[in-house]
This record gives structure tokens, C-alpha cells and sequence, in this order.
């Protein structure tokens, strides 16, 4: 199947790259971790367990996202090595899950388990059939979450059908909305996909962000800084930063839902979508609209939704049975 370009240009452009790793730097996080309230979500859980899949460029080798790893990271371009080698899988990993290491910087769900799936060259050009498989290899390693930070303006039967298939598995996909200004891209459009538009730090729009009734959250993704290439870091703009950003609140979630012992299960991508906007902050019209879906989340906001499950009723006994016809 033919390839087309997956990553715009300019998603591919950093504002700029710096080696903070070198002198050890504090450790900085981007502004979106503040901005949506990220460490009051961490005072209880940082995305334990929660098995995440980067469908992308390639798998990072950074001292930054390197313990995170698991698994063997899968190839599914013509190129010889499964390493990225264009920066955007490495940038998109570090904003899910970069360690928390006193160094650097920290991801969204710094202790979730990072799963790498190479259908994209270094050019950012890939083919359906090659994201389709990898989406399915996803499924089929029984990851929880699937981050696609890429998109087209068209669709094709076998993409919308490997997205069904992690939806008929109880998979979680967040896909990046794009960034033409225009309608949703795919698969992102999919309704078995949550789509992400991307935002700026006065929490408005970003400019290039693709928007429509299929938009489901708004995350941040103008100006984010996360792991680049060579140990670097470096500044991205893109509805590709704002993706993983949601992926990993999504991971947070599951993990925070895991602890409270199956009582709020988020079993599936409904769940999800329901338990998430249950503490967005709604920027446009009330309730969903097609720029920022049902908001951007904030652990400010975050209900206290650990639910009791109702307790059985004791069934009466023989004796109070006969004192209740006495009338005692």
C-alpha cells in the first residue's frame, strides 16, 4: 500500500533542542502538567501498570524514558533498524512517560510501562496497512492504551478496521485531531477513537488544530518541551504533543481505578470518556463542542468517584419474620 506523510512538517520542527541532561539540570515538567493540575493526581497514583502503546517513528534510546520500556519494540517500515530516528516518537514518549528522576523532564504518568511500535520512517511517511498491523500487534501484546500522534484527511477500510478491532477489545485509542485548522483527520474521526485537539497555555485553540464534532478532549500541545534525540530535549508544537498528554491522563485514570478495587472500572473507551470529562474544565459552549470536545482535564477538578458498592440486603430471619406479623 502506497505511503503518505503521516506528521506535518512542522510537527517535526522544534522551536528548539537543548542537552539538559549533561549538567543534570532540575528536572522540569512542561507546562501542561501544571496548567491541568497533574501532581494532585500523583499524590495517589503515577500510571502503575498501565501498559501504553507509541505508535510512531520508532522506539526512543534516551536515559530519560529508557527504564519505562517493556517488551520487544516492533518494525513495521522498510527501514533496518526499529530505533527512532526522526525524534517524534522520542518527543511524544517523553509527554506520556518520562521518568520522574530528579532530572530532565517528567512525563504525565511517569511509572506507566512504554510499548513501541515503528510504522513510521524517519521521514514521518508510512503506510495504512503498516499503522493498521501495528495497531493490531498492539492489541494482540494486551496493551491498555494505544497513542497515535499522526493522522490523513482521508480513511481507508484497513485502518478503520484495526481501530475496531482495539475497540472490540476493550483497547483505548487517543489520536491526535491534527493540524490543518480543518475537520478532524484520521483515524482520529473514528468513533472508536478519543480525539484530542491541542490548546495553548491561555487555554485557547491552538491556531493549527484540527476541530469538529468528533473532537472528544482538548489537551496541551503549543510550546511542549519532552525528550528528543542524542539525549536532548527539545520543543514541539502539534495536536501530536497534546495526544499523549491525554493518553497519559487517561493512564492515570486506569491506574487510579485499579487501586479502588474494580469498584469504578474503566473497562472500555465509553468509560473512559465518561469518567475523564467528569472532571474537565468546559472552555467552549456548554457541554461538547467541536473545539475543545467535553473540555480539558483538570485533577483540580477531580471527583471524588471511588463508589462504594452497594452492600447485599440481609435477608430477615426465621424469628423476625414471626415478630413482624406480631406486630413486635
Amino acid at each position: 500500500m502506497k505511503e503518505i506523510i503521516w506528521i506535518p512538517e512542522e510537527d517535526m520542527k522544534p522551536v528548539y533542542t537543548v542537552d539538559v541532561l549533561g549538567d543534570r539540570q532540575k528536572e522540569r515538567a512542561n507546562w501542561g502538567i501544571k496548567a491541568c493540575n497533574i501532581p494532585e493526581a500523583w499524590k495517589e497514583h503515577k500510571g502503575e501498570g498501565v501498559k501504553i502503546a507509541i505508535v510512531d517513528t520508532g522506539m526512543p534510546w534516551h536515559d530519560d524514558i529508557n527504564k519505562n520500556i517493556t517488551g520487544d519494540s516492533k518494525n513495521f517500515t522498510k527501514e533496518s533498524t526499529v530505533l527512532d530516528k526522526n525524534g517524534h516518537a522520542t518527543h511524544c514518549a517523553g509527554i506520556v512517560g518520562a521518568l520522574q528522576n530528579g532530572y530532565g523532564v517528567v512525563g504525565v504518568a511517569p511509572k506507566a510501562i512504554l510499548y513501541f511500535y515503528k510504522a513510521l520512517d524517519k521521514n514521518g511517511s508510512g503506510s495504512f496497512s503498516a499503522i493498521a498491523e501495528a495497531i493490531r500487534e498492539a492489541v494482540k501484546d494486551k496493551v491498555d492504551i494505544i497513542s497515535l500522534s499522526l493522522g490523513a484527511t482521508i480513511g481507508v477500510r484497513v485502518l478503520q478496521d484495526a481501530c475496531m478491532f482495539a475497540y472490540n477489545h476493550n483497547v483505548i485509542i487517543f489520536a491526535a485531531a491534527g493540524n490543518d485548522s480543518k475537520n478532524v483527520n484520521y483515524p482520529a474521526r473514528y468513533n472508536t477513537c478519543i480525539a484530542v485537539s491541542a490548546i495553548n497555555r491561555n487555554f485557547k485553540l491552538a491556531y493549527f488544530s484540527s476541530r469538529g464534532k468528533t473532537v472528544d478532549f482538548g489537551g496541551p500541545g503549543v510550546e511542549i518541551l519532552s525528550t528528543w534525540l542524542n539525549n536532548g530535549y527539545a520543543m514541539l508544537s502539534g495536536t501530536s504533543m497534546a495526544c499523549p498528554f491525554i493518553a497519559g491522563v487517561g493512564a492515570l485514570i486506569l491506574a487510579k481505578h485499579r487501586m479502588a478495587g474494580g469498584n469504578t472500572p474503566v473497562r472500555n473507551m465509553h468509560e473512559m470518556i465518561e469518567h475523564m470529562k467528569r472532571f474537565c474544565t468546559d472552555l467552549g459552549e456548554v457541554g461538547k463542542d467541536k473545539y475543545f470536545g467535553y473540555g480539558v482535564p483538570d485533577f483540580k477538578n477531580n471527583p471524588d468517584d471511588y463508589i462504594e458498592p452497594e452492600k447485599p440486603k440481609k435477608e430477615p430471619s426465621w424469628w423476625q419474620i414471626v415478630l413482624g406479623w406480631l406486630g413486635l
